[in-house]
């Protein structure tokens, strides 16, 4: 009722916000749908969003580019000067996207049996899971790897950690890669 006090507020806390966007990600609805499909459907519109969400590749924003154009009508692109996703949400998703195909196509699924990275405590043998990780890169890839791996290894890593920590913990990768080329991955354990 207008004007009456409220009787007890709401505060959200960091682990509150955290758990809204990892069931908002992991919910099926038509929003998702439509831009998965819009990025599967048009090929030159995927290979744009892979270069901004994945390798960071700044791009002019420019309409004159169909393109472009296209990705601002799916909802997909904003302006900032440079081409951006539309929010984090979309971004966050369309990398949780990416690195699931990765992870479905590639033999990572070989190398993790997630219940081998928990320590005795529960919590996630982090050191283990990136020697394994090695392992992996050292056997599933040779020299005419090279100039793929420069531009997916991060994908690749994500795609390597996602099983691993999958129902156990909550990842949030910092997709804004700085001028350094460089990633950080935050990797966040539920408390018990």
């Amino acid at each position: 009722m207008p004007g009456k006090p409220h009787s007890q507020q709401f505060q959200w806390t960091l682990e509150d916000v955290e758990q809204a966007v990892q069931s908002l990600l992991n919910e099926s609805n038509t929003n998702f749908e439509s831009l998965i499909k819009n990025l599967s459907n048009h090929k030159d519109l995927y290979d744009l969003t892979h270069k901004i969400v994945l390798e960071g590749t700044p791009i002019g924003f420019n309409t004159v580019n169909e393109t472009i154009t296209k990705g601002v009508l799916y909802g997909i692109f904003k302006s900032n000067g440079k081409i951006r996703v539309q929010n984090r949400i979309y971004e966050q998703y369309i990398y949780n996207y990416l690195a699931s195909k990765v992870e479905t196509s590639s033999a990572v699924a070989s190398y993790i049996f997630a219940p081998q990275f928990q320590k005795a405590d529960g919590s996630l043998d982090l050191e283990l899971a990136l020697e394994r990780f090695q392992q992996f890169i050292k056997e599933e890839y040779s020299d005419k790897d090279t100039k793929f791996l420069e531009r997916q290894w991060r994908l690749i890593f994500l795609a390597f950690l996602r099983p691993i920590i999958n129902g156990e913990s909550y990842t949030f990768k910092e997709v804004q890669v700085s001028q350094e080329r460089r990633l950080d991955v935050v990797i966040y354990q539920k408390a018990a």
